[in-house]
């Protein structure tokens, strides 16, 4: 068991010293990992903040028509990403609960 300390503003583990943002994006890349209700939230807020910067592009006129297109291509691209996770999500919870009903009748 690890126990978590703050070296310097950074929060560290006595295993072996990996700053625990490091673990979390690492456990971000492994195969499989990603599809959780973690990296779901992450997605969003990636989203969030890209809108918010189109937004900020919208008000001070840089791009134009332009911003108002990728504008809609996010809205289309947050709208299928969401569908997809929650499509995911669901499978893998009706997949977990027929394995504990299995376990169950055995």
């Amino acid at each position: 068991m690890s126990d978590s300390h703050t070296n310097g503003g950074n929060t560290t583990t006595q295993d072996d010293g990996t700053p625990a943002a490091v673990k979390w994006f690492m456990k971000l890349l492994e195969p499989g990992s990603g599809i959780n209700h973690g990296m779901w939230a992450f997605l969003n807020i990636i989203f969030v903040i890209i809108a918010v910067l189109i937004l900020i592009l919208y008000i001070a006129d840089v791009g134009g028509i332009h911003t108002l297109v990728f504008g809609f291509l996010l809205l289309g691209l947050t709208a299928s990403a969401n569908w997809l996770m929650w499509e995911l999500l669901s499978a893998k919870g009706e997949e977990e609960k027929a394995k504990a009903q299995e376990k169950k009748e055995d």
